[in-house]
């Protein structure tokens, strides 16, 4: 039996999923897909064309041939931490998922697992939302909260679980629910990355804050960037550069229950462009750029793009 592809790569005669009828791409042309958040885009503003980006792959200048926006379903894994400092955050967190479920659509899933000394599904994927809420609100918050907090290795086991690339194309989104202050184990972090990138898996973090964490009082004046740089110099970088480089985010946050809503809205309100492979030797790294050009730009004023950094060419 042939073991289905990443949607990373979408060979000939596949359709994308849109709400248009999609363009069919002929002759062995492989396609890249890359997802892209624009924060600060003006809810009123008109949705960007293919022209309106500026994509390098290795350098050299791309052609888009295809963007979607919104129209793909989504798979959503929730990696909560609960290790022993976590329930009071946890709590807040759970006390929003009513609200931060409800931007999700029908034909989404969602899987919950939890994770300290070990990982653990409490949920597979379900579009079921009303038991996912349950799921957080009920059975999250029973389990005993002690331990210690392998993140990347459970970021990186937990994305194994999503399921095999079907015809329909369906983006995939983790979201950890961490204080960000990380032993590691396992895999290096250049593996752990490639392997998202393979698997085409946007890697989110909202940072809760905890006492003497990063969301503590900070004098007037003092940055988003800086209050990152001091949990950092404290206690490590444990997942900063995986949403970095899979093109999520790091949310450090004393409100976690209204940001948990904000980063869910994110991760499922992107676009996807896609363009065609250039050619290159099997196994090689490979870098991605992307901005708006200077008229899309003028448009959206000081919006910020996040997307992937990279792949690895299978």
């Amino acid at each position: 039996m042939t073991k289905p592809l990443p949607a990373l790569w979408l060979l000939a005669a596949v359709s994308l999923a849109a709400q248009e009828s999609p363009p069919v791409f002929r002759g062995g042309v492989s396609l890249v897909r890359v997802d892209v958040h624009i924060a600060g885009q003006p809810r009123n503003s008109a949705p960007l064309d293919p022209q309106d980006f500026l994509l390098t792959d290795n350098g050299q200048p791309q052609t888009i041939r295809h963007l979607t926006r919104d129209d793909v379903p989504l798979d959503l894994i929730l990696l909560f931490d609960i290790s022993g400092s976590m329930k009071p955050g946890i709590k807040r967190v759970a006390s929003g998922a009513r609200a931060a479920l409800a931007e999700l659509r029908p034909d989404d899933r969602v899987a919950v697992f939890a994770f300290s000394d070990q990982l653990l599904l409490l949920l597979p994927f379900s579009s079921d939302l009303d038991l996912v809420r349950h799921t957080i609100e009920e059975g999250l918050l029973q389990l005993n909260f002690a331990g210690s907090t392998p993140l990347r290795h459970s970021i990186h086991a937990a994305a194994q679980s999503f399921p095999p690339h079907a015809a329909v194309q369906r983006r995939r989104a983790l979201l950890a629910i961490t204080d960000n202050r990380g032993h590691e184990s396992g895999a290096p972090l250049d593996q752990i990355i490639d392997d998202l990138w393979h698997l085409d898996v946007v890697v989110s973090g909202l940072a809760l804050g905890m006492p003497g964490g990063p969301s503590r009082v900070f004098p007037i004046g003092v940055t988003r960037a800086a209050r990152e740089y001091a949990h950092k110099a404290k206690y490590g970088a444990s997942m900063d550069e995986i949403a970095t480089a899979t093109g999520g985010e790091m949310l450090y946050t004393s409100r976690p229950d209204k940001e948990f809503r904000n980063l869910i809205n994110r991760l499922r309100y992107r676009y996807s462009l896609y363009y065609p492979m250039p050619a290159a030797e099997p196994g090689e790294r490979r870098k991605i750029t992307i901005d708006l050009t200077r008229q899309a730009r003028r448009q959206l004023g000081r919006a910020k793009l996040r997307a992937r950094t990279g792949y690895r060419v299978p």
